[in-house]
């Protein structure tokens, strides 16, 4: 009888929507670190050659995490809510199966659309000026004093060749790019990572 079916129902509503308002209220006490957070962490200081740097994208990272969780909990808190909602009044016979299921059907539909725009929304990112990427250290600024042309720096604080840091600032002699050239990537190997100093003049390297 009706009786059942609202009581079945609130238990229902109670369970599932008890699950997203725990894990809404209480997404702190969760960990979302993973096995592959401490390689990330190496990359990124590798790269941008800056350990505070690496540290806060990966700070980041984790609140974005905790963020995503937090807002998928509430949106599917709110859609159980709605539809146990649409359903109460259908038991009671104050709604008609046919709006029931349309209704249904157009919030599945936006469920999908709004956990898609989390994943491919451009208008999550804030533009910054390219001026903010990375501040320039005290070598940094000494180096850019010297206004000659016919000069490059070969950063040797980090890998010279998975780094991207010093191009920022400087013409470097490293720098990373997915795609090798072969010949380069043999100088690389059979003379700059033994630091010739032979190729290292021939390339115009002034700081190191």
């Amino acid at each position: 009888d009706k009786e059942k079916l609202r009581k079945k129902l609130w238990i229902a509503f109670g369970f599932t929507g008890g699950i997203c308002l725990i894990v809404m209220l209480f997404s702190g006490s969760f960990d979302f670190s993973s096995t592959g957070d401490m390689k990330m962490l190496e990359n990124f200081k590798s790269m941008t050659g800056d350990a505070g740097f690496a540290q806060q994208i990966m700070d980041a990272i984790v609140a974005d995490r905790e963020a995503l969780m937090r807002g998928d909990a509430f949106r599917s808190f709110l859609f159980i809510a709605l539809v146990a909602g649409m359903l109460y009044f259908y038991v009671l016979g104050k709604m008609k199966e046919n709006v029931v299921v349309i209704i249904t059907a157009a919030l599945i539909f936006l469920d999908l659309w709004m956990l898609d725009k989390n994943y491919l929304n451009t208008g999550n990112f804030q533009k910054k000026g390219s001026n903010t990427f990375f501040s320039p250290s005290l070598a940094d600024e000494a180096i850019k004093k010297d206004t000659s042309l016919s000069y490059r720096v070969y950063n040797l604080s980090a890998n010279p060749f998975t780094e991207n840091r010093t191009s920022y600032f400087h013409k470097s002699i490293g720098g990373n790019n997915p795609a090798k050239l072969r010949r380069y990537q043999d100088l690389i190997e059979r003379h700059l990572s033994k630091n010739n100093e032979k190729v290292l003049h021939m390339l115009n390297a002034k700081y190191a």
